[in-house]
C-alpha cells in the first residue's frame, strides 16, 4: 500500500443546527483515493471510490466569552466529527462479518497568526 497517497473527497455537507456558537453539520461524503489492493473478484485495483457518513460538530468558544474578548479568545474552538464508511468494508478475519469502525476526531482550534 501507498502512504501519504492524497484522496479526493466530494460532497454535500448538510447544516442541522446552527447557532451563535454551535454547529452541527452531516455530511454524505465520496472519496476517492489510492488504495493498490486487490477486490472481491481478485482484481488488482490502484484506486478506488468509498462512500461515508459523518457528522461535524463544533463550538465557538469565543463567541461564548462575549464582546469583549480577546482577538486571540475570539479565534478559539473546539470541533469533533465521527465518521462511517459504507463501502469497502472490512470482513472480521475469523467470522467473517464485516467490521464497522467509526473514526472520532475531536480537536481545539487555536488562532496562532497575528491578529489584528
Amino acid at each position: 500500500m501507498i502512504q501519504n497517497a492524497p484522496t479526493f473527497v466530494y460532497g454535500p455537507v448538510l447544516t442541522l443546527m446552527k447557532s451563535r456558537p454551535f454547529s452541527l453539520t452531516f455530511d454524505l461524503l465520496g472519496a476517492y483515493g489510492r488504495l493498490e489492493a486487490r477486490d472481491d473478484g481478485g482484481d488488482y485495483k490502484q484506486y478506488r471510490h468509498d462512500f461515508l457518513v459523518e457528522l461535524d460538530a463544533g463550538l465557538s468558544l469565543g463567541a461564548l466569552m462575549g464582546p469583549d474578548a480577546s482577538p486571540f479568545l475570539k479565534g478559539l474552538s473546539l470541533y469533533g466529527f465521527v465518521a462511517q464508511g459504507l463501502t469497502n468494508l472490512p470482513k472480521h478475519a475469523d467470522t467473517g462479518d464485516t467490521v464497522y469502525s467509526p473514526t472520532l476526531l475531536f480537536g481545539v482550534t487555536i488562532p496562532v497568526a497575528p491578529l489584528p
